[in-house]
């Protein structure tokens, strides 16, 4: 387990970062679906 928290955090940035671009791209599309709805 201590293998596994030590690599955790040492790739937290190469682990968050991709997540996050994808729920931006995902709050994005889902807005310009809503909008041009309308």
């Amino acid at each position: 387990m201590d293998r596994f928290r030590d690599w955790l955090q040492r790739r937290t940035t190469m682990i968050m970062v991709p997540l996050f671009v994808l729920i931006g791209t995902v709050l994005i599309v889902t807005s310009i679906l809503g909008i041009s709805a309308n």
